[in-house]
């Protein structure tokens, strides 16, 4: 029985599991920006739910994550067309690149964050008590608190920067570029 590769990328086009792996992030981060948003002000009844919630999609965030960086590394991304400009070459490495960095911080920080508390932080369906780890001593929280939230709004403006760059190309340049990581869609060479 022929079963097709696990990597379809092409010199035009994202493989199957680069654009799972895309869209699987793309749509766990952004259901994480939305729900975290506002989420240390809530009241404190609803907190533990909401805390375990968010360090069960934050837990598949990072797994997902670490298996895209590693799946970058070794399948590297088609080039873009050639009218692509250079200066747009740059941002969009530095915006990809800078997207995973943040991330992959964030989760850090939150991580030590956890730590920094008396409650206990138990990710749903998970059952390991992220507060228990001891990275950081409470004395940090103040300030892992603030690195958080701006790490927060660093993310929400790299995200909304990767998609006024897709919608660029989708709409205005038309290019190719953002049909590379539609599902089903091949793009077009330049």
């Amino acid at each position: 029985m022929n079963h097709p590769p696990v990597s379809t990328t092409t010199l035009r086009s994202y493989g199957r599991m680069d654009k799972l792996l895309h869209w699987a992030v793309a749509i766990n981060l952004i259901a994480i920006l939305f729900a975290a948003n506002g989420l240390a002000d809530r009241p404190e009844a609803e907190k533990v739910t909401e805390y375990g919630s968010h360090g069960l999609a934050v837990t598949v965030l990072a797994g997902l994550m670490l298996f895209r960086v590693i799946w970058r590394l070794i399948h590297p991304a088609p080039p873009l067309p050639d009218s692509v400009g250079p200066w747009s070459r740059i941002g969009a490495r530095i915006v990809h690149w800078g997207l995973y960095g943040l991330v992959i911080f964030q989760i850090c920080i939150g991580l030590f964050l956890a730590s920094t508390v008396e409650t206990a932080f138990v990710p749903a369906l998970i059952g390991v008590d992220y507060s228990s780890f001891g990275l950081a001593p409470a004395s940090l929280y103040g300030l892992l608190h603030i690195l958080h939230a701006v790490t927060y709004w660093l993310i929400v403006t790299a995200v909304t920067v990767h998609l006024a760059a897709a919608l660029k190309h989708a709409l205005v340049d038309r290019d190719g570029v953002f049909s590379r990581m539609i599902p089903g869609a091949g793009g077009r060479s330049s």
